[in-house]
Parts: C-alpha cells; sequence; structure tokens
C-alpha cells in the first residue's frame, strides 16, 4: 500500500471520528439530556477521544487493506469497535460532564453505535472489493499487454516461416520445361492454396525415358503440411534417379522414409499419393487417391478407384501388403486426368459438393477440341460457376495428361 494512501486514510478517518462523534455528543446533550448551555469544555474529553480513537481506527483499516479477511468478521469487528467508541464517549461524558446517570441515557448512543458499525463494514467492504477489481483489471492489462507482446513477436516469425516454406514449395514444383519434356504427353497442371503452404502435392519425373506424374493430398494444410510435402518430394525424386522402377518396391520404400520421418518429428500428418509410370502410351497406376479419370479420344470416361491400389503414406510403417498396380493403354487423343478433393468438394451455396459427375460432364464437352491447358480452363470455369466464389475452402490441384503422337 502506497505511503500516500496510508496517509491519506489516517486524514479522513480521524476527521470522519471527530464529525461522528461531535455529532452524536450535540445530538445526545441537546435532545436526550437537554442540556441547555453547551460549552467548548464538554466537548473537550470527547474531542481527544474521538482523534485517539479515530487514529486508532485508521490503523484497522490500514492492516485490513493489506489483509482482507471475511466478510462476517468485518462486519462483528467494526460494529464491536463502534461500540466500543461511542459507549467510551458516553462514559466519559456521564462521569465527567454530566456527573449523573440513568439507563435511558444508553439508548441512543447504543443504536447508533451498531448502525455506523454496520454502515462502516459496507463501505470498508465496498472498498476492498472496489480496489480488488482495480488489481485484477490492473493485472488483466498487464497480462494482455504482455500477450499481445508474445503474439506480435510470434506471428513475425511463423510470417517468415510460412515465406520460406512457401519459396521452397514453389520452387520445387514442376517448371513449364518439366511438364514438356515427353514428346508424346502434352501435360498441363494447376494448383491452388486454400492457406499459406498447401498440403496438396504434385510432381513430373522424367528419367530413362519414363515419365512419372504424381498426386498427393496431406491431411491439412498450412505449414506442416508443406514440409511434409517437401518430405516426400525429396524421397521420391531420390528414389526415381536411384532406379527404383518397380512401383510397389518404391511404394513400399518411399513409405518407410515417410513413416520415419514423421515419427521422428513427431507430427500427426500423412498423405494419400497416386503415381502413374509413363512409357510409350503404357500407364502403370500405383498409390491410393482420388478416382483417376482416365479420357479416351471420343469423350468416353473410365473412372478408376485407388482404394484398393494403396494406403496412407506415413501412417503405418510397412504397406507393401497393401499396394497394388493397374495398368491402362492409352492412344492418340486419350488423357488422364488427376485432382485432389478441394475440387470434387467445393460446395455451392446449399452446402451441395461439386462431385466426379460434374468433372466428368465437363471433360466429355470439352476434350476432343481442347488442348490440357484449355481443359484446366474449362473446368475452373465450370466450378467457379457452381461455387459462385473463386475462394476456396481447401487445397486444389489438377492435372491434365493428352497423349498427342
Amino acid at each position: 500500500m502506497e505511503k500516500t494512501k496510508i496517509i491519506s486514510t489516517y486524514v479522513k478517518t480521524i476527521l470522519l471520528s471527530v464529525v461522528l462523534v461531535t455529532g452524536i455528543c450535540l445530538f445526545q446533550l441537546s435532545f436526550v439530556l437537554e442540556v441547555a448551555s453547551i460549552s467548548i469544555k464538554t466537548l473537550f474529553i470527547p474531542l481527544l477521544a474521538a482523534i485517539a480513537i479515530g487514529a486508532f481506527s485508521a490503523t484497522v483499516l490500514v492492516y485490513r487493506q493489506l489483509t482482507p479477511e471475511h466478510p462476517l468478521k468485518i462486519y462483528l469487528t467494526y460494529t464491536f469497535l463502534s461500540l466500543c467508541i461511542i459507549e467510551t464517549f458516553f462514559t466519559l461524558q456521564v462521569i465527567f460532564v454530566l456527573k449523573d446517570f440513568k439507563p435511558q441515557y444508553a439508548i441512543v448512543p447504543t443504536v447508533l453505535s451498531i448502525v455506523i458499525g454496520l454502515l462502516l463494514s459496507t463501505v470498508i467492504l465496498f472498498k476492498q472489493r472496489l480496489q480488488k477489481s482495480h488489481e485484477d483489471i490492473a493485472a488483466a492489462h498487464d497480462e494482455i499487454q504482455s500477450l499481445n507482446k508474445r503474439l506480435e513477436t510470434d506471428n513475425l516469425r511463423m510470417s517468415a516461416e510460412l515465406e520460406v516454406a512457401q519459396r521452397l514449395q514453389q520452387m520445387l514444383l514442376p517448371s513449364t520445361a518439366d511438364l514438356n519434356n515427353n514428346e508424346q504427353l502434352q501435360i498441363a497442371s494447376l494448383m491452388q492454396a486454400a492457406d499459406e503452404i498447401g498440403g496438396d502435392y504434385y510432381d513430373v519425373i522424367e528419367h530413362n525415358k519414363h515419365t512419372r506424374i504424381v498426386i498427393g493430398d496431406v491431411t491439412g494444410h498450412g505449414l506442416e503440411s508443406g514440409v511434409l510435402m517437401l518430405m516426400v518430394q525429396a524421397a521420391l525424386r531420390t528414389l526415381v534417379i536411384h532406379d527404383v522402377t518397380n512401383p510397389i518396391q518404391l511404394f513400399k520404400s518411399l513409405n518407410q522414409s515417410i513413416y520415419e520421418n514423421v515419427e521422428r518429428t513427431q507430427m500427426d500428418k500423412n498423405l494419400t499419393l497416386t503415381m502413374l509410370d509413363y512409357c510409350d502410351g503404357n500407364v502403370t497406376i500405383t498409390g491410393q487417391h482420388e478416382e483417376v479419370l482416365i479420357v479416351r479420344k471420343s469423350g468416353e470416361i473410365e473412372r478408376i478407384d485407388t482404394l484398393e491400389l494403396g494406403f496412407m503414406i506415413g501412417l503405418e510403417s510397412d504397406i507393401g501388403h497393401l499396394l497394388a498396380s493397374v495398368d491402362v493403354q492409352l492412344y492418340q487423343g486419350d488423357g488422364i486426368v488427376l485432382y485432389t478433393d478441394g475440387l470434387i468438394e467445393a460446395q455451392n451455396a446449399a452446402k451441395e459438393t461439386f462431385g466426379v459427375e460434374r468433372v466428368c460432364d465437363l471433360l466429355q464437352n470439352c476434350w476432343q477440341q481442347s488442348t490440357a491447358e484449355e481443359v484446366i480452363e474449362f473446368i475452373m470455369n465450370g466450378l467457379h460457376d457452381y461455387t459462385a466464389t473463386k475462394e476456396l475452402e481447401d487445397d486444389l490441384t489438377l492435372l491434365v495428361c493428352k497423349q498427342i503422337t
């Protein structure tokens, strides 16, 4: 408690004590005892006692402010203290001034002392609670200020981390040259992230006359999803470059590597992943993801369910017994469309999803006369018309591969 507040408490309490005692004495002398003439001498002893009792009361107040007690104890204490003070004044007055006592003289001082004690206790309790509220508000304000500073620091750090991860992601996505490496295939792609760092992943890897087209979707999105996507890309490219050509063996090794990394970093993430291994029109499809759409030159569509072709990458240590492959033959004008769930699960105002069927309808309407790039544009225009917005609720990736020779 500050020194100025302590001094202020003493001054206010002593003044209040003097005013109350003087008022009570004057009231008692004038209306109860009916004293005709009241002199300064008559009030001298009560005033001295009032000052002493005021100082004592101020000391009690300061102590109570430093060590708050139960409300009931405060009421009992101050009511008893008020009785002692006023009855003391009354006794001094009777002994030294009036030198006469009658029982009825004590009624008014007793009632007044109880009322004053209750009022004083109520004021003290209110003041204590008000002071505690002020202290709580001040503490909360300080805590909020501290949290704001920490949040500002964390936001700056996370913003820097996200910017770095986003740049890495963009750098590692296949370039236009990567997409055009195979003269037999026309490949177009689109990736749109709902957050700063998306969980969607795709790649086109050309090695030893084989073109491997990969698409995946990490659970969630944000920084951790982006990091896992980078792990997958690095591991997959390493396996391809080291001539792990069998798709089943490639997926087993990839899963083992990602599983160990996820366990080590304690990331609660995994991903679906499908790979197309293309060579001279022959396509081997491996891994679990969304349906793969085979579009024939005429616009006829074959839907291949990948549910039985694999398992989530990074969720189990060994998925070899869950892996399988499907072979497809492409001819001139045929193609393959790959996508993530951000496309088919996009919703309109009525909360109805876009769905695979609408994608198939759009493909049938545009496939024969369109390039791979134009097919993507046609599908995205159809999606935007359906949802009536270009804002994404989930990451979206779309790849279109069309055999041109």
